[in-house]
């Protein structure tokens, strides 16, 4: 698998991020952690983040003294999840060192689940693939309907469930050799070289609990209209992963796949923000939308893990219908199937030809509306998003993204771009948010599904979720 850089800030890039945020007066909230343990958390995502900071850099990027961050080092050391290198040559007095994320042995298993397939991931904390499998699911996975005579009902949850211990069982051992044959000595420090378990799928998953509420692919949970076919029952899947791998259920993180995909482009991607004001990750794919909102730098989940369901708030009622089950909805009306049914292509690729083809003056000009009408519905739904959220900063990215524009990545087309940011522009309530502030990024594919689902769980650890990063006796295995 191919390796990305590291982190992709740097240091001066992350202290301009923070100056920019304290002069619009923001200031992270206080948490309920004891100081200690929160710049713990503060100093780890700071390595995970910026590329190679030495001590004297934290110290400057959190105003806190070298003496601690340094302190603080040696714990995150102990721990084997960050090393000293040797230093860069600094232009006057000593060396700095640089302080890397400590890749030779924490790891972590990221797991993508769809209709099709199971995919598992080896993923260390700085964000390198070194491992994967996938297993094809087959039409077999599928269950009968029973009494509504359909051709299939529901994904079969104990499939599932065997693969992913087949994936885990194979992986682990495979994850074991390649420590061994690169640093067979640090495996007798006595740490598990498996930090915990992501899993990521569509829909609404428990965040908390680790129940799968409704998932549309899967036909698992409860759908939000009458379906014509028969769903199966939610799913416990935290706690049924738990039961197959032996991990910790506290280590596992069961999520939204577009939760673990905001967190990557946060932590590791071109999305790569080091800033405790709120921000926005938007997903847009040919035919959803997904979102993910940043407090403090941590995924806000809501109540029972709904929260920032984006592309399902209600946009135009009794509209084109949704994979949801509604009608109307924000990714109905505003990505693939609505450009098409406007424009009256049948394709995307053709909608894009005639919007740039000035010969066919017709054609161009119903291509074009249809990527502005659908632009400006999405448009519309991001000002709703700022005004709720009051979010300092969007990040557009996914599929749709495109370069068709000279001036860099954009949003499906140019029309359906421009469309969406005057919409934005127009409907957002007061001083609304600077228009810089509205970023698209290509995406590379690498942060997809289970590697988005890996990162989930450096994103908990950062958060306290996980309780490796606390204070006092932090647990150094999970089972």
């Amino acid at each position: 698998m191919s390796d990305l850089p590291r982190a992709r800030l740097t240091v001066q890039q992350a202290q301009d991020q923070i100056s920019k945020a304290r002069d619009q007066g923001y200031r992270p909230s206080e948490k309920k952690t004891g100081v200690v343990t929160r710049n713990l958390k503060r100093v780890f995502s700071a390595i995970v983040t910026v590329d190679g900071p030495s001590a004297q850099d934290i110290a400057g990027i959190l105003d806190l003294s070298p003496g601690t961050v340094s302190g603080l080092v040696t714990q995150l050391e102990n721990l084997k999840f960050v090393r000293v290198v040797s230093g860069r040559t600094a232009s006057q007095g000593r060396r700095p060192k640089p302080i890397v994320i400590d890749d030779r042995i924490r790891h972590i298993v990221g797991f993508e689940i769809s209709a099709e397939k199971v995919t598992g991931v080896v993923m260390n904390l700085a964000g390198e693939a070194v491992l994967d499998q996938t297993v094809d699911l087959g039409s077999e996975v599928w269950t009968k309907a029973g009494n509504k005579g359909a051709d299939k009902g529901w994904v079969d949850q104990d499939k599932v469930v065997d693969s992913v211990r087949g994936i885990y069982a194979t992986l682990k051992e495979q994850l074991l050799d390649h420590i061994a044959g690169r640093h067979p000595d640090i495996l007798e420090t006595g740490h598990d070289p498996i930090v915990g378990i992501g899993v990521v799928l569509g829909g609404h998953i428990n965040r908390h609990t680790g129940e799968v509420l409704f998932a549309p692919d899967l036909r698992w949970g409860t759908p939000r209209r009458r379906q014509t076919v028969e769903w199966g029952p939610t799913v416990q899947l935290r706690q049924r992963i738990r039961d197959v791998t032996g991990v910790d259920q506290r280590n596992i993180v069961v999520d939204n796949d577009a939760n673990g995909r905001a967190a990557a482009y946060q932590l590791y991607g071109g999305g790569a923000y080091f800033n405790d004001a709120p921000s926005t990750v938007v997903l847009v794919t040919d035919v959803g939308v997904g979102a993910a909102h940043f407090i403090d730098q941590e995924i806000y989940r809501g109540a029972t893990g709904k929260s920032l369901e984006f592309g399902n708030i209600l946009m135009v009622p009794n509209g084109l219908p949704c994979r949801c089950g509604d009608r109307g909805c924000l990714e109905a009306v505003a990505t693939c199937n609505a450009i098409l049914a406007s424009s009256k292509f049948d394709t995307l690729e053709e909608a894009y030809a005639a919007a740039a083809n000035g010969n066919d003056k017709k054609a161009q000009a119903a291509a074009i509306k249809g990527f502005t009408d659908a632009g400006t519905l999405l448009g519309t739904g991001l000002s709703i998003l700022v005004d709720l959220l009051d979010t300092s900063r969007i990040v557009l990215t996914g599929p749709a993204i495109t370069h068709s524009d000279r001036s860099g990545p954009i949003v499906f087309d140019q029309h359906y771009d421009r469309a969406m940011r005057e919409a934005v522009q127009e409907h957002v309530y007061g001083a609304g948010i600077d228009p810089d502030n509205i970023e698209v990024i290509a995406e590379d594919g690498e942060w997809n599904g289970a590697r988005g689902a890996a990162c989930l769980v450096v994103h908990d650890m950062i958060a306290g979720h996980l309780g490796y990063l606390e204070a006092k006796s932090p647990r150094k295995t999970v089972g």
